[in-house]
């Protein structure tokens, strides 16, 4: 009886005699026109409904840092800014993603709701851009 060595102590098996130890190469990441925007944009590929979520999701935070530090640097105020920016943030990432990719609702609706992922964080990041802003943004007090 022959003594077997154990795999990765140095031998290789019969059938590996042959082959060269090839090491794993680290993984490129993916082309630009295969990234999440880059699909989005592209109107010959189709959006999974998770990538139609996942679009709608940093669609939806893009807009919040947007309105929020144009409504900070202009010094607006109140309750108008808050509806506004709500009212952006559930309308137009559903517009968008129909007109780039003719997205159906009913076929997301199975997985979630379009027009609510990612609200939440998205209000929190309007808010604190907002703030932000309109405290940078705000003219020193004379004394």
């Amino acid at each position: 009886m022959g003594v077997r060595s154990r795999p990765g102590k140095g031998s290789a098996k019969p059938a590996d005699k042959g082959k060269a130890h090839t090491e794993a190469k680290p993984e490129t990441p993916p082309p630009v026109s295969r990234l999440l925007w880059g699909k989005v944009l592209d109107k010959t590929y189709e959006l999974t409904p998770q990538e139609a979520l996942n679009a709608s999701h940093w669609l939806r935070q893009t807009i919040a840092v947007a309105f929020g530090t144009i409504f900070g640097v202009l010094q607006l105020t109140g309750a108008p800014c808050v509806m506004t920016f709500i009212l952006a943030g559930a309308m137009l990432p559903p517009v968008l993603l129909s007109i780039t990719n003719e997205i159906d609702a009913e076929e997301i609706s199975a997985v979630g709701s379009i027009q609510t992922e990612g609200m939440m964080p998205a209000f929190a990041l309007f808010l604190l851009s907002w703030i932000l802003s309109y405290t940078v943004c705000l003219p020193p007090a004379s004394s």
